[in-house]
């Protein structure tokens, strides 16, 4: 959603644009107050548009949550297609919005996706996609250390492709975890086989949001992301763009 505020000054009425944010799923695991949380503000009013305000304002605010009068913002990057956690497990809000969704990715229709191994079971191949990334590796994707490991992704259905977004690891040392990356889209499910998308050197730098373009228009259903290093493979989240 988009606001329009109306600030009042001593001589003229000013209309303040507030970035557009969407509505997530409002549980979120424990460990996201030691990570990501950025800063806590007690408001006056219940309306999430002042706490829109507060995100907009502050650098690397990416997610604000409403509990009661409390704004709660955060660095996390979250997409619609984040589930959440079951009261149980997690810290539920009344309401949160996500400054980072976009609703042009279509990263929201990967049906299914594997990859040459995994390094143990939470950082699976699904957490590309998951909506969820606090800039911890247990929200990555990562393989163990093997030969020219790789990430698989069906779309269900083919897609016109322009650009690819992927986030790298956000908490270590890891310039060999995104380095010499190839990607290929197309509609044969050999994934290997189909065409060139983009291509990758490296090293990502810590903290990166690595945009590939293809230079000419990709058609495809089968995505394919692989690393020409024998190292371990990270990637925290996938965005892709018609």
């Amino acid at each position: 959603m988009t606001y329009k505020v109306l600030r009042w000054t001593a001589a003229r009425v000013v209309m303040v644009a507030v970035a557009a944010s969407a509505t997530v799923n409002s549980t979120f695991p424990h460990d996201i107050t030691s990570r990501c949380l950025l800063q806590k503000v007690t408001l006056n009013t219940r309306e999430p548009i002042r706490c829109a305000l507060h995100c907009q304002n502050t650098p690397g605010c990416s997610l604000y949550c409403l509990q009661d009068l409390v704004c709660t913002l955060y660095n996390a990057m979250v997409t619609q297609a984040w589930n959440g956690k079951t009261l149980l497990t997690g810290i539920p809000f009344q309401r949160c919005f996500a400054s980072s969704h976009d609703p042009r990715d279509i990263a929201l229709s990967i049906a299914n996706s594997s990859s040459s191994s995994t390094f143990n079971s939470d950082r699976n191949s699904q957490q590309m996609y998951n909506g969820y990334t606090c800039f911890f590796v247990d929200y990555c994707f990562m393989t163990i250390n093997t030969v020219e490991p790789y990430w698989k992704g069906d779309l269900g259905v083919p897609y016109q492709v322009s650009t690819i977004k992927i986030l790298t690891r956000q908490d270590a040392n890891t310039k060999h975890f995104f380095q010499d990356v190839t990607v290929r889209l197309g509609n044969s499910s050999d994934y290997f086989s189909n065409p060139i998308f983009a291509f990758y050197a490296g090293p990502a730098p810590l903290k990166a949001l690595v945009t590939l373009v293809s230079p000419s228009p990709a058609f495809g259903r089968y995505l394919l992301i692989q690393s020409g290093v024998s190292d371990f493979f990270c990637m925290c989240s996938i965005q892709i763009f018609k």
